[in-house]
């Protein structure tokens, strides 16, 4: 049902998904969705849950050789955010929602976590290889980073024609790196190739 509900999703987004639809799709009834998820938001969140464990497998990946080569690998995330905007408008969708509903409020509090933890972590490696400067706060760069993520992906989901959210997050990303390499290392503006 999670698999059916995630092609509804990125075919027509979420607001035009409904339990029905999800059980024509699986061949079986509004009724047995229902048996498996309360509500639409549960199902929903589900298939959130279910987006973002395959998109963390591109952001394990960024995070982890750690350093200034992990940070120029987050231009990637633009492509996504252009490529899959009814994934995007999905967890924006449930964020708003999360202020009704604490279970969906806890999972993107670790949702910001785990971005956040994964960045401080690609920093302080940085650090320790002599790549990355000391004398900011790592915490709060992470902090800010992962605001600029969902800050854009939210403008772009707004506004998609008027934002290249590519472009957007290549300028972020040289512009960050340049601002915290050592003075000495490498500073390539330009995003790591995946």
């Amino acid at each position: 049902m999670i698999a059916a509900a995630l092609e509804l999703v990125g075919e027509r987004g979420p607001n035009a998904v409904t339990l029905g639809d999800v059980g024509q799709r699986v061949g079986t009834s509004h009724a047995a969705v229902l048996y498996h998820f309360r509500t639409r938001r549960d199902l929903l969140l589900a298939v959130l849950e279910e987006r973002d464990r395959k998109a963390r497998t591109l952001l394990d990946r960024c995070f982890l050789d750690g350093g200034l080569a992990a940070l120029r690998r987050l231009a990637d995330l633009g492509h996504g955010i252009q490529r899959e905007p009814n994934f995007t408008k999905l967890a924006h969708v449930l964020q708003a929602e999360s202020l009704e509903d604490d279970r969906v409020g806890r999972y993107f509090r670790a949702r910001y976590q785990y971005i956040r933890g994964g960045l401080a972590r690609a920093i302080r490696t940085g650090q320790q290889r002599g790549e990355i400067r000391e004398g900011f706060d790592v915490d709060a760069r992470a902090a800010e980073i992962t605001a600029f993520m969902f800050g854009i992906a939210q403008q772009h989901f707004i506004d998609p024609d008027s934002l290249d959210v590519v472009a957007v997050y290549a300028d972020f990303v040289g512009n960050l790196v340049a601002d915290i390499a050592l003075d000495g290392a490498e500073v390539d503006r330009t995003p790591a190739s995946p």
